[in-house]
Formats: C-alpha cells, structure tokens, sequence
C-alpha cells in the first residue's frame, strides 16, 4: 500500500483528490471499502481484552507442566501475538483485495473517510512507508455544500425567517467533525453552541474551529 487518502468527515473533496492521483497512469486509488479497518481494530481489542483478563490462566497452566486440570477457558496469547495476527490480517485482506490491475501500476492506495485515529495507527503500522494524506474541509464550507443555498438553508428552530440552529444543523450533518471535543473559551463544546445567525457564527467561528 503506497497511498492512503483519509478525511475528517465526508464531502470533504476526497474523490476529487482520489481522481487527481489517479490522473498519473500509473497510479491507482481504489474508492472507499466501507470503513472494514474499524472491524479489525475491533477484533484485536477484543481479544487483547481476554490476553489481559486470561494471563492468570495461561502462566499457571504452562508453570503446572500443561496440567489439564488447570483452569484454562480464557487462556489467550499475549498481546504482541494478538496484535501481529491483526496486523497480518489486515495486510492479506488488501493485499487480496487490491492486488486487481495491480502489475500495471507502481503506486496502488485507497480512500476512505470513515477513520479515526485507533484505524490511522493501525494503518500505519501495517504499511509504515505509505504515504497518508489527510482532508480536512472547514465546517462553513461543508454547510454550504450540504444545504446547496448556504448556512439559512437549514430548518429554524427559533421562528425566526433568515435564522438557523447550528447545534441541530451540526447534530444532523457532522458538519462540526473538525473541531472534535475542542470546548470554546467559554467551556461549551462545540455541540452545545448555537448560533443564531450568520454574522453571530462568523464572529465565533475563528474561536470554534
């Protein structure tokens, strides 16, 4: 894997930078895969957690001499096994996966914007040389392109013609995914504000994100 291409939240220009690589013939991106990576962060945190909760287990199993009347049901392998056997899973899946039209380019990568940070780290350690881009798109814009008429497109909850609710408008789109758990100056996370109008957003916007 040469090219990982990630994102903040969706429509933030990921396809238009998937399609600007693969404008080199001899680069290829495949599109988004439906977020698979979350499963094996899943899948090797599940069985870290029965390594941990079964060590007990396993060190008086192997110090009895395998005795099989030692209670072993949650006995598992320690956790550098665990996350080896992830990481090679994760390696044969795309490396089956996107080995397709692979001899006719030198540069093969995805795109996918359903990654945090627990799928980015775990990426990286399966392929450390990859090149990982990161998109990130400011909320404004994002709202913008959502609604197709700006911020005043989406439903008021105050009454009030011309105004908006950013806290619903951010609860129902993500349009906020960029400022994370940031709180503001005045301690409110980003979820808990509304602003109620265009010019209020401006003037907090800087402070927000």
């Amino acid at each position: 894997m040469d090219i990982i291409i990630s994102a903040v939240a969706n429509r933030t220009g990921s396809t238009l930078v998937q399609r600007i690589f693969n404008a080199r013939r001899k680069t290829l991106i495949w599109g988004e895969h439906g977020g698979i990576v979350t499963d094996f962060v899943r899948i090797g945190e599940m069985a870290g957690y029965f390594s941990i909760q079964g060590r007990g287990e396993k060190e008086a199993y192997f110090k009895s001499g395998e005795d099989p009347n030692t209670w072993i049901a949650n006995m598992s392998p320690d956790l550098e096994r665990i996350r080896e056997g992830v990481v090679q899973a994760v390696k044969a899946c795309f490396n089956a996966m996107y080995a397709e039209h692979r001899d006719n380019h030198d540069r093969i990568g995805f795109k996918e914007v359903r990654y945090g940070k627990p799928e980015i780290e775990l990426l990286k350690v399966c392929y450390p040389d990859a090149v990982i881009v990161l998109l990130v798109r400011h909320p404004v814009g994002k709202a913008k392109h959502l609604t197709g008429r700006g911020m005043q497109a989406c439903s008021p909850e105050s009454g009030t013609s011309g105004r908006c609710s950013m806290r619903s408008f951010a609860i129902r789109t993500g349009a906020f995914t960029c400022c994370g758990t940031k709180s503001l100056s005045n301690g409110m996370k980003p979820r808990s504000v509304c602003w109620r109008s265009w010019p209020a957003f401006r003037a907090t916007r800087s402070t927000a994100c």
